[in-house]
């Protein structure tokens, strides 16, 4: 088999509820590996997206009501951790990916981490990222009574 162009493509969050495509060709040079020029192209979108990772615009203060349907109607499931025992993740690969984005991007713009975890008070459930660690996950955990 002759390979004559590799192309990579993958869709990154950019928040405000957007996202954007970035997609890299390259034509693979007689006596080239199609292996090295595949893993050079992905490593470049890779690192596009990171470069821009850093520029993730902020939504408004007044964006921050939000209901918590926007978590609630992904797919979730159970986990258990020694430190934070039962906790939920929902993967964008099981969810319609849109409904996701929105859910990861307003979660990323409100820089939520297990530390600062997202809810408001009438949620029943805390959410969070591990952004640099697991960009395919998002987390929830049950809140404790009288904590909402």
């Amino acid at each position: 088999m002759k390979f004559k162009e590799v192309i990579y493509s993958r869709t990154k969050n950019l928040g405000n509820y957007n996202s954007e495509r970035l997609e890299l060709r390259a034509e693979v040079d007689a006596g080239e590996s199609v292996d090295a020029v595949f893993f050079a192209v992905k490593e470049k979108v890779l690192q596009l997206q990171k470069e821009q990772k850093q520029t993730v615009p902020s939504i408004p203060d007044s964006a921050n009501v939000i209901s918590e349907t926007l978590f609630t109607d992904l797919i979730w499931k159970p986990e258990t951790g020694a430190k934070l025992g039962e906790y939920e993740i929902s993967l964008i690969q099981s969810n319609d990916p849109d409904k996701w984005n929105k859910a990861y991007n307003f979660l990323l713009n409100e820089q939520s981490t297990i530390s600062k975890r997202f809810h408001e008070e009438s949620y029943k459930f805390s959410y969070w990222l591990y952004p640099k660690k697991y960009d395919y996950k998002i987390f929830r955990q049950k809140l404790k009574e009288g904590s909402q």
